[in-house]
C-alpha cells in the first residue's frame, strides 16, 4: 500500500508539472489563429485518457488484472518520453535565452513552407521589450533576471501590474473544479448507481450497470471535445465559458430535481449535458487564457500559481463528493449549480477576451490593477488576418 500511495504521489507531481507544461509550450509554437483550436489539445488528452482508463475497467477491474491498468500508465509514459525527441523547442524559450539563431530555425521548422520573417521579428521585439522593462526593475531591486518567481508574482513585484492576471487564472482554475466535474469524473460509477439503484445481485455483477453508463459518459467526452475545438475558432473565450457555466447549473439543478422526484430518464441525461458543457468552455479555456494574456517573463509563476489552485481543489473534491453525495443525495448539485452561476458571473465581468489576439497586446491592456472588462475600453482587436498568421 505504500509503495502505490507514493507512485500516486509522484504520478500526479508529473502530471501537474506535465500539464502545465505542455499548455505553454502549445501557445509559444502556435499562431493566434491556430491556438483556437490546438489550445484545447491538454483537455483533449485528459478525456482522452479517462475515456481508455473507463473502458479498459469494464474487463481489468478483477484481481488481479487490475494491475495492467497501472502498467499500462508506465507503457504511455515512456512512448511520450520517446516521441518528446521529435518536438521542436519553443522559439520564445530560445529567444528569452538569446539563443535567437536557434530560435528562428525552430520557428522556420514549425512554419516550413511560409515566410516568417515578420512573425520572427515580432517575437524578438516583445522578448526584447519583456527583458528591458526587467532589466529596469532589476536595476531598482538589485535582481536582473529574465523570469519572474512565483513569490514575485504573488508580492506584485513584477515591471507590470499583474493582479488582474493572476485574480481571473486562480478563479477560472477554481472555477472548473467547483463545477463539481471532479465528482463526476471521479465518482460516475457511484453516482450512476445512487440513481439506478441496482439490485443486491446485480451491484456484485462486473461491469455494472453504473460502469457501463461511466464508460460511455466518457466515450462521450470524447467525441464532444474535437466539436468543441471547432466552435473555439468561432467564439470567443469570453462567451464560451459565460455560456457552458450557466447551462452547466441549469443542469445541475435538473439532475437534483431528477434524482429527488426519481426521474432517473432526466437525472442521467442531464449529467451527459452537463459533462458536453464542461468541455466547450471550462474544460480547455482555463489551461489557455493565462498563456494568452500573461507577458512572456511571468507566464511560468501564473501558471504555476493556477495550476496548484487547480489541483488543491481537485484533492478536496475527491475527499468531500462521495460524502456531499451521502449526505445530501439529490440537493447536492444544487450547490455545484450555485457555484458556477458565480463563475459565469466572474466571467462576465472580469475575464478578457483573447481570441485571435497577440499576447502582448493583450497582457499590456490588462495589467493595470483588478478591473472589469466590460466596454470597449478593455477590448483588444482580434489580429488581422495575413499570411504568416492565417494558419
Amino acid at each position: 500500500m505504500a509503495m502505490l500511495i507514493v507512485a500516486r504521489l509522484l504520478s500526479g507531481v508529473a502530471l501537474g508539472s506535465a500539464l502545465g507544461t505542455f499548455t505553454m509550450y502549445t501557445v509559444e509554437v502556435t499562431t493566434p489563429k491556430a491556438r483556437n483550436s490546438l489550445g484545447g489539445m491538454a483537455q483533449m488528452a485528459i478525456i482522452f485518457g479517462i475515456m481508455l482508463s473507463q473502458t479498459s475497467s469494464l474487463g481489468l477491474s478483477r484481481p488481479p488484472l487490475w494491475r495492467l491498468l497501472f502498467a499500462f500508465s508506465g507503457v504511455l509514459s515512456v512512448l511520450n518520453m520517446a516521441l518528446l525527441y521529435f518536438c521542436v523547442e519553443s522559439p520564445k524559450w530560445l529567444a528569452m535565452n538569446g539563443k535567437l539563431a536557434d530560435a528562428r530555425d525552430s520557428l522556420q521548422q514549425l512554419r516550413r513552407g511560409t515566410d516568417c520573417t515578420a512573425e520572427f521579428e515580432q517575437l524578438t521585439s516583445s522578448v526584447m521589450i519583456n527583458n528591458t522593462s526587467e532589466l529596469a526593475t532589476g536595476a531598482n531591486n538589485g535582481n536582473s533576471t529574465k523570469t519572474s518567481s512565483v513569490i514575485d508574482v504573488m508580492l506584485g513585484r513584477t515591471p507590470d501590474n499583474l493582479r488582474h492576471q493572476l485574480v481571473v487564472t486562480i478563479v477560472v482554475m477554481a472555477s472548473q473544479q467547483t463545477s463539481g466535474i471532479s465528482g463526476v469524473s471521479f465518482y460516475s460509477s457511484t453516482l450512476f448507481n445512487s440513481i439506478s439503484k441496482p439490485s443486491e445481485s446485480d451491484a456484485f455483477t462486473i461491469p455494472t450497470l453504473a460502469q457501463i453508463l461511466a464508460s460511455v459518459l466518457a466515450i462521450s467526452g470524447t467525441l464532444v471535445m474535437p466539436l468543441c475545438m471547432v466552435l473555439a475558432t468561432y467564439i470567443g473565450r469570453r462567451p464560451l465559458m459565460i455560456w457552458s457555466h450557466t447551462v452547466m447549473a441549469l443542469c445541475c439543478v435538473l439532475i437534483s430535481v431528477g434524482s429527488i422526484v426519481g426521474l432517473n430518464a432526466l437525472t442521467i441525461t442531464m449529467v451527459f449535458v452537463y459533462y458536453a458543457a464542461f468541455f466547450v468552455g471550462p474544460g480547455p479555456i482555463p489551461w489557455v487564457c493565462p498563456n494568452e494574456m500573461t507577458p512572456t517573463y511571468a507566464v511560468g509563476a501564473v501558471c504555476a500559481v493556477g495550476g496548484s489552485v487547480n489541483y488543491v481543489i481537485i484533492f478536496v473534491m475527491g475527499l468531500v463528493f462521495s460524502p456531499l453525495l451521502d449526505a445530501l443525495g439529490g440537493y447536492t448539485f444544487l450547490i455545484f449549480g450555485v457555484a458556477n452561476l458565480l463563475s459565469a458571473l466572474f466571467c462576465l465581468l472580469y475575464l478578457p477576451e483573447t481570441k485571435d489576439c497577440q499576447v502582448a497586446d493583450v497582457a499590456k491592456l490588462h495589467s493595470v490593477g483588478l478591473h472589469s472588462v466590460l466596454g470597449a475600453k478593455y477590448r483588444v482587436d482580434p489580429l488581422k488576418t495575413s499570411s504568416e498568421y492565417s494558419v
